[in-house]
């Protein structure tokens, strides 16, 4: 489900035409994804309001109905049942990455 909105997320909000770059590896026993799409309108200093219930950057709100804003709020949730986290940053300019952190051992 988190692996599954990150993308969805990536899809929707990134930039068209545009990679979605994806990579894996595992760093002191926690299994490390990021996740990288070009977002050319990306609100840098909204970043840390994307994990908030129900915050959609959308001020238009051109897409009602079709996504609720609280989609990263839950990954946030379902990766502190799993004892990992999510971070969002910008990786580069317009480049918005991702990375989830899942332990790999008892």
């Amino acid at each position: 489900m988190v692996f599954r909105n990150l993308l969805s997320n990536s899809l929707a909000h990134g930039d068209a035409g545009k990679s979605i770059e994806v990579d894996c590896d595992v760093v002191e026993s926690m299994v490390r994804v990021r996740i990288r799409n070009c977002c050319e309108q990306l609100d840098v200093a909204m970043i840390p309001r994307f994990t908030e219930r129900f915050y959609q950057q959308d001020t238009s709100r051109s897409g009602t109905g079709q996504r609720s804003g609280h989609g990263l709020s839950i990954c946030t949730d379902i990766l502190k049942r799993l004892r990992g986290s999510l971070k969002l940053e910008e990786f580069e300019a317009d480049v918005l990455q991702a990375t989830v952190l899942i332990p790999c051992g008892p």
